[in-house]
């Protein structure tokens, strides 16, 4: 892992900046464009096709009668909390040991077929679950204690603190501070510097897509951030591998 600092991001930052030394830029304007930064970059990864920037496992256990649970808050590989969904990767009921079932979407074209469902919570029925942006639901409706696990990708975790951290893998913060540097640039109207700027966080993304096709010669397509193994292996098929 590369783990950098709010406080060393924003140390380098002003470093570059040339007003900087004047209060120019205050310390909340630079976090808030790092995060801004920070946000951006997760979400172009996010969308760009193959990517995986980091992988969190969440557990959601049924409750008889209970058709909405919400999103899982806790990361079970790395123990982290806080977390929320991003992009949802796959959901398994686990009714046991080699009794892992994949749950597929229920499409709206074929809703009472689940809604109207009856069948038990068993290994090899007939379930489905519903996307909502704040909630996951499950039909038929769960009669009996199943745990089912969620595979997801969590959005930019704001850094508010100055020893708060960011996993930058192999220099990846540069991207973020190169990104704020053009926007600095732009409030003094420095077109130079903002085309410098801009250049060198568009040679750092070709890096991480250049990563991102050649970390796993077995899995090209794939870049994965190691650090979620520490829980157990993933699921190939969760991740439609």
């Amino acid at each position: 892992m590369a783990l950098t600092s709010l406080l060393s991001l924003r140390t380098e930052i002003l470093l570059r900046v040339d007003d900087a030394t004047n209060g120019y830029f205050s310390t909340s304007e630079v976090n808030n464009l790092i995060n801004r930064s920070g946000r951006q970059l997760v979400s172009k990864l996010a969308t760009q096709g193959g990517v995986r920037h980091r992988i969190c496992r969440g557990v959601i256990t049924m409750i008889p009668t209970t058709e909405r649970y919400s999103w899982p808050s806790l990361d079970t590989y790395t123990g982290e909390g806080g977390q929320t969904l991003m992009q949802l990767l796959g959901v398994t009921a686990l009714f046991g040991t080699q009794q892992r079932q994949r749950l597929g979407r229920m499409s709206w074209n074929n809703r009472e077929r689940y809604v109207n469902s009856t069948a038990n919570w068993t290994y090899g029925a007939d379930i489905a679950y519903e996307y909502d942006p704040n909630a996951i639901l499950f039909y038929p409706t769960p009669n009996r204690v199943v745990q089912v696990e969620i595979l997801f990708v969590p959005p930019w975790k704001e850094l508010g603190l100055d020893l708060d951290t960011y996993n930058g893998i192999n220099g990846f913060d540069t991207w973020i501070v190169a990104n704020v540097c053009a926007q600095a640039a732009a409030k003094e109207s420095d077109t130079e510097q903002m085309q410098f700027y801009m250049n060198e966080r568009e040679a750092v993304w070709a890096d991480m897509i250049a990563l991102a096709t050649t970390t796993d010669e077995g899995d090209a397509g794939v870049m994965v951030d190691m650090e979620g193994y520490l829980g157990g292996p993933l699921e190939p098929a969760a991740l439609e591998w």
